[in-house]
């Protein structure tokens, strides 16, 4: 590497370090023209590229990078998180698997495998690369950081007994103390006026805190004030956080979007879609509703069978979705798979179930939980006609509570007021409502409160509808050692009760518009045969 491009890469790499991205990326892009076939040229644009999340430009960069220098394990480091983020997780964990291989002792390798194996819910998996990280010589601050992933990858395996001693060793951390508090508020509450709960008070008062760090030091004093059956003060403290973290008014996009999904996914556009796709085999089983309806309980009961495996909630479908509708309405998906041609569209359903098959080895079905996918009913159905879809849902009520406690993305901003949820609701009911008329084989209602209050009845009968022989182990879901990997967590790891039916009742000043507008929630159409 000559003198001058051994500079401008350094220039690069510095404003990259910067978050200075745009300006990087123009002098990347303008060095790879003056040397397209040279991998480190390829790797900085593939590297700013990917740090302004346009990843599907990055990766043809960065593979070449990786071709043109194949003993660079940083240069497949960066490959695979690009691929990872693109949901091609099998090829990821190719490429990190070969950067140990050519270099075992760059520290980065246990630490990238660790966050890998995070990010597809195998926490199983992530826990001894977090241990072989923390056992190497790094910044207080790096290993504060690891500690803090590590506590959160034990709790989600259940083994919070030993997350909380790691997690109250950093308590002294300026950093990561919020966060900690954060963690160890969810195995248990801290008592109002206890050391913990002056510390979050001590953290809010801090001057310069960022929205985010006091949208989850709020939420955390609410469960405080939920533990001491003050619950006018939790719902208070809730309420100012969703104010502090903030949010976008997407009720209207959603609208556009529920309005073109129903318009185009007919029945016989349906029946078109899956004639040009053919007969698939794939028998993979959809578990999806709203977020916080009982979606991961359902995937923990099927999971509890010798033939299922949970893989958690993937974007695949969403993300095979937008890529072929590419910017155009919903109801022109059918054209756009016909423009990007079947062998095209053939090859992403393939990657689809390799991804859920490695997720889930040895197991004959498998379950994706990923709550929005009820907006891609019809894709499924016509894409995986063999395909089981189990659609889980509560009282609008109870939903939204759950919703506003837990600590959420921006993107669920609808679960931070009545009124943000109902329309939203609304809109997802009506969607609901066209798969039922245009779906009546595939698809299973399943109400959690009867789950949860007749569990034997409602799992054999789910099961059945999934071609699946009854298991007594479905019945015992906290037994289960599948992944969990959401809000969900502490939740899930009980047995089956109905200790959440009827909550919002102790809120019912705030919530009983929910139910004056949504009422119980039920969908009234029963499912057609199975």
């Amino acid at each position: 590497m000559s003198v001058n491009l051994e500079s401008e890469v350094r220039s690069i790499m510095k404003l990259y370090s910067e978050a200075r991205f745009k300006l990087g990326l123009e002098r990347a892009l303008a060095l790879h023209k003056a040397a397209p076939n040279l991998a480190v040229t390829n790797y900085c644009v593939g590297h700013g590229l990917g740090a302004m999340q346009h990843l599907r430009d990055a990766v043809p960069y960065l593979r070449k990078a990786a071709q043109l220098e194949p003993r660079n394990a940083d240069f497949l480091i960066r490959y695979s998180r690009a691929l990872l983020d693109l949901g091609r997780i099998r090829e990821a964990e190719s490429n990190l698997m070969r950067a140990r291989e050519i270099n075992p002792k760059l520290s980065i390798i246990p630490w990238t495998l660790a966050i890998f194996y995070s990010s597809i819910n195998r926490f199983d998996l992530a826990v001894p690369y977090f241990e072989q990280f923390l056992s190497l010589d790094m910044p207080e601050q790096i290993a504060d950081g690891a500690r803090l992933d590590w506590a959160h990858a034990l709790i989600e395996v259940g083994r919070s007994e030993e997350a909380e001693p790691i997690l109250r060793g950093l308590l002294g951390s300026a950093k990561a103390r919020g966060a900690a508090l954060a963690h160890l508020s969810n195995i248990k509450a801290f008592p109002l006026g206890s050391h913990e709960d002056g510390m979050i008070d001590q953290l809010l008062e801090q001057t310069g805190l960022s929205n985010l760090d006091r949208y989850v030091l709020l939420s955390t004093k609410a469960r405080s004030f939920a533990a001491a059956k003050d619950y006018a003060s939790e719902y208070a403290l809730l309420k100012e956080g969703k104010k502090a973290r903030g949010g976008k008014d997407t009720i209207r996009d959603f609208t556009r979007l529920i309005d073109d999904t129903i318009a185009g996914f007919t029945p016989e556009m349906i029946a078109e879609l899956s004639a040009f796709v053919g007969n698939q085999n794939f028998r993979p089983i959809f578990v999806l509703g709203l977020p916080r309806s009982g979606t991961t309980l359902t995937e923990k009961i099927l999971s509890g069978h010798s033939k299922v495996g949970g893989a958690g909630e993937l974007t695949q479908i969403a993300d095979f979705f937008f890529s072929v509708i590419a910017d155009r309405p919903a109801s022109q998906f059918l054209p756009q798979a016909r423009a990007l041609g079947r062998s095209a569209v053939l090859e992403r359903l393939s990657e689809i179930e390799a991804t859920m098959r490695f997720l889930c080895p040895g197991k004959e079905r498998v379950v994706d939980k990923m709550p929005h996918n009820f907006l891609y009913c019809g894709v499924i159905a016509a894409m995986f006609p063999a395909a089981r879809i189990v659609h889980v849902f509560r009282s609008p009520a109870d939903n939204f509570l759950s919703g506003f406690k837990a600590t959420l993305n921006p993107l669920h901003s609808y679960f931070d007021a009545p009124d943000v949820f109902i329309p939203y609701f609304e809109q997802y009911r009506r969607l609901m409502e066209h798969w039922y008329k245009v779906l009546p084989q595939q698809m299973f209602p399943l109400h959690y409160e009867r789950l949860v209050t007749d569990p034997n009845g409602t799992i054999a009968e789910l099961l059945d509808f999934c071609g699946l022989d009854w298991e007594e182990d479905c019945l015992y879901p906290e037994r289960s050692s599948s992944r969990i990997g959401t809000a969900s967590v502490m939740q899930a790891r009980q047995p089956i009760n109905a200790n959440s039916v009827g909550g919002w009742k102790k809120y019912a000043d705030q919530l009983q518009v929910i139910v004056d507008r949504l009422g119980d929630g039920l969908f009234t159409l029963p499912r057609q045969g199975a």
